[in-house]
């Protein structure tokens, strides 16, 4: 459902109407990871992520003759492994590509049995302001489910709350969460964030806390052997979804009685994720959302729009932040 949300301005206008219609352009791109082993005698294995616009885009799933299968994970003991989980026929992938969004996820299976090594990458590909965080697990921040966990409950009873705080993201098998609230040892989850996917999990299951790497600052991580098991790493890339700076709308109305003319200017800085529609109105301003997250809630954040107006000259609005309410649950 579209959703629309108003803020009061009191200017003391009669006839002022103006929409302004937003959209975030998201780019093609291509990147890689490349897995080497400590132990020189396995070969070293690359995955390319990437997104495709045009005829051929790339989607969530199997996208032929873009995205490339490869054969199924070896017997045990498993020296190297590294694949994009995929489904069907077609779940394991070394390339995998997707539609451009500015926001965008990749998940990264790992297994290695008996030795560690190191994750590296090219991002030379992409556009600067995206920013990539590579996300795992932090085996030192662990506790488990003290019951089962169905896959539509976003409230997780753990033996132990004391590795987590409000705002972590946390992975259960290879689902990440958000937490959203701690009361004991009872964590309030978002659930299937960065693209992953709501599982049901058994008692005594894993709850991770879980690491980010700026892949902007950095340009490898080290990978320890975890036997018999895959290990998860998640690559997000978001478009820099700074302030955008609107132009300022100047418009020169009539007033009520004495037949003068005023000029307002109002500028309005705000998230803009997608398409949404600015619609300012007599004395309310209020956004229409259109497409992906709502203004300022991309990932769950609530980021405030800001607005600034002057009446001929004379600031009567300075920089104020308005967080918008919005349906629940928030388009974001």
């Amino acid at each position: 459902m579209r959703n629309t949300t108003q803020f009061s301005i009191s200017l003391a206008i009669f006839c002022f109407l103006a929409m302004i219609g937003l959209s975030a352009t998201a780019d093609a791109f291509t990147g890689t990871l490349t897995v080497t082993s400590s132990n020189t005698a396995v070969a070293t294995q690359t995955l390319t992520f990437k997104t495709v616009t045009g005829t051929t885009s790339g989607t969530s799933g199997f996208d032929t003759g873009i995205d490339v299968s490869t054969s199924p994970q070896p017997p045990a003991p498993v020296y190297l492994d590294v694949v994009f989980p995929g489904t069907g026929f077609t779940s394991r992938l070394t390339t995998d590509a997707k539609a451009p969004s500015n926001a965008i996820d990749w998940t990264v299976n790992l297994r290695a049995d008996q030795d560690g090594g190191t994750l590296t990458w090219d991002i030379s590909n992409i556009p600067s302001n995206y920013a990539l965080s590579l996300i795992t697990a932090d085996s030192s921040k662990t506790t488990a489910l003290m019951a089962s966990l169905p896959a539509s409950s976003t409230s997780l009873s753990v033996i132990t709350a004391d590795n987590f705080s409000v705002g972590d993201k946390i992975t259960i098998s290879s689902e990440l969460m958000t937490i959203s609230a701690i009361n004991g040892a009872t964590l309030t989850v978002t659930r299937e964030i960065h693209g992953t996917t709501a599982g049901s999990y058994v008692q005594f299951t894993t709850v991770s806390n879980t690491s980010s790497t700026n892949m902007r600052n950095q340009n490898s991580v080290n990978y320890v052997a975890v036997a018999g098991s895959n290990q998860s790493y998640y690559i997000t890339v978001q478009k820099d979804l700074s302030p955008t700076s609107l132009s300022a709308i100047g418009t020169t109305v009539d007033e009520d009685s004495a037949n003068n003319s005023s000029t307002i200017i109002i500028d309005i800085r705000a998230h803009i994720d997608g398409k949404d529609t600015l619609i300012i109105d007599d004395h309310t301003v209020r956004w229409h959302h259109l497409t992906m997250a709502a203004v300022g809630r991309h990932s769950g954040r609530n980021q405030p729009t800001v607005i600034s107006t002057s009446l001929n000259g004379i600031a009567q609005m300075n920089s104020v932040s308005w967080i918008p309410t919005w349906s629940a649950p928030p388009p974001d």
